[in-house]
Order: structure tokens, then sequence, then C-alpha cells
């Protein structure tokens, strides 16, 4: 029995309550995780977003562990690239890389895209020809977000994402290539001969 003048719990007190809870959790996410600012910050976060859910729709094959061989290819891809057109070509060709996977998706494919874009990310503060739109996509973390994006898409698992990352960062920063002509240079293609013997001597770390 009830005891006279016992009041009994407010539901609808209680429940206003669970809800001023959850709104303030979703503002402190909010403030923690903050919306892209710019246009150029939301362009290169929807392109994550868009590569992601085409990868994961492409039904790739089982996961296959980091192809180091595909960290000298991007190496070599990017000095090329860079050469010739700085962080503008780059970012192009990134994109096209990762578009690329959605048609036909290689884990090596991937690995090589993401390295590509790791040492454009190294490159970026070093070049003052930059614009906002190359600074927004290959930012650190933007860019390693495309990477993790992908490779979660495509089957690997977050931890072991995280893993895959982190060396791919490793082994890529070994592989930037030095010698890049400075923007105001005229840049003109080598000879085969030269070209192989500045390629020659390029070793992965193991």
């Amino acid at each position: 029995m009830t005891r006279a003048g016992a009041s009994k719990p407010n539901k609808g007190s209680a429940g206003w309550g669970i809800a001023a809870v959850i709104v303030i959790t979703l503002i402190a996410i909010a403030q923690c995780s903050p919306a892209p600012k710019s246009e150029q910050q939301r362009a290169a976060a929807n392109f994550t977003s868009q590569t992601s859910e085409a990868i994961a729709s492409a039904a790739p094959p089982a996961v296959e562990p980091l192809a180091t061989l595909s960290i000298k290819a991007a190496a070599k891809d990017f000095k090329a690239v860079y050469s010739a057109e700085g962080l503008a070509g780059a970012m192009i060709f990134s994109q096209n890389c990762f578009e690329g996977l959605a048609h036909e998706f290689s884990w090596a494919r991937l690995d090589e895209c993401g390295a590509f874009d790791a040492m454009a990310v190294q490159k970026l503060d070093a070049d003052p020809t930059s614009s906002s739109s190359e600074a927004a996509y290959f930012d650190q973390e933007t860019a390693a977000g495309r990477y993790l994006a992908a490779v979660t898409s495509a089957g690997e698992a977050a931890d072991a994402a995280d893993q895959r990352l982190e060396e791919l960062q490793t082994k890529s920063a070994a592989l930037v290539p030095r010698a890049i002509l400075p923007q105001s240079e005229t840049i003109q293609a080598p000879p085969t001969e030269a070209h192989q013997e500045d390629e020659a001597g390029w070793e992965v770390p193991a």
C-alpha cells in the first residue's frame, strides 16, 4: 500500500531530464568535432564520404597486407606530378586515384593512393603556391581520414586500419622525394637515362 501523503515519481520531469542530458551530450560532441568551416573543407569531406561509399558498394576483395611496393610507386608518381604541376596537379591525381577504386578496386592501389596523399601532406607547408582547396584537401587529418574511410569501407577493422595508416605514413615519410624543383623554375622533361639515374637507389624501408 502507498503511504498517505507520499509523492509519486514525476515521469514527465524524468523524461525532460533525460532529454536534457542527451542534448548536452550532443552539444559536447559537436564542439569536439566541429563541422568543416569553409567551402573547401566541406568539399574535401564530401569527397571522402562519396568515395568511401562507392568503394563499399564495389564489393572489395578480402583484406590484404599493406603493399610496400605501392608506396614506392606512389613516391615516383608524386615526384613526377609535383615537379610538373605542384599541389594542384597532386590533388587532381589523388582524386582520380580514389575515384578509380570504385571502378576497379585493389588493396595495392588503395595503398598507393594513401601513400601519395601522405607525401603531399608533407610538402603542403613548404609550397607557397598552394591554394585553399589544396590546403583543405591535403590537411593532415583530412588526408588520413580519407585513407581510413576507404580502408574500413573495404572491410578492414578500425583498429587494424589505424595500424595500417601508421605504417603507411612511416614508410611514405622515408620515400618523399628530396629533390623537388622550385615552382618558379621552368620544368622540362628530363632524358630517359637521366630519369633512370635519378630513380636509381631508391629503397623501400624494411
